[in-house]
């Protein structure tokens, strides 16, 4: 995983890359030369596309990613978690560093470093009530 200024690209390095933009704002050139601001669309649920930080399990089938807006959690079949349902408490802040020991997450900001406790499990049970859930509609 590689993270940048523009967003997240994963490569499994055999040539094969996936990148990630959450949607943002630009500046336009339109065809009578005036420049607006545009809304770009993005093809995730990143809330940020300037990755400060990552972090993956134990295990690899969790990344965490720290942007300049949140947290962003991608899963291992490559659905982005629902962070608000994850963890409400924790605000859309500047992520500066994210680290991941004994199934816990450290996610630090200017504002100080918030822990999650039991995370890994917390994302399984989270994304398994959502799989139920959609089974039975």
């Amino acid at each position: 995983a590689i993270g940048s200024t523009c967003g997240l690209t994963l490569t499994d390095l055999k040539g094969r890359w996936e990148t990630y933009k959450s949607a943002y704002e630009d500046f336009v050139q339109k065809g009578d030369g005036s420049i607006v601001k545009e809304m770009i669309e993005g093809n995730c649920d990143m809330p940020g596309n300037i990755v400060n930080s990552l972090a993956k399990t134990d295990g690899d089938e969790i990344l965490f990613v720290g942007t300049d807006k949140g947290l962003a959690i991608l899963l291992e079949d490559k659905k982005w978690a629902d962070i608000d349902l994850l963890v409400p408490e924790l605000p859309k802040i500047n992520v500066t560093g994210v680290a991941f020991l004994n199934n816990d997450l450290f996610v630090s900001s200017g504002g100080g470093i918030y822990k999650v406790k039991d995370i890994g499990n917390l994302v399984k049970k989270v994304d398994k009530e959502k799989t139920n859930d959609t089974e039975t509609l």
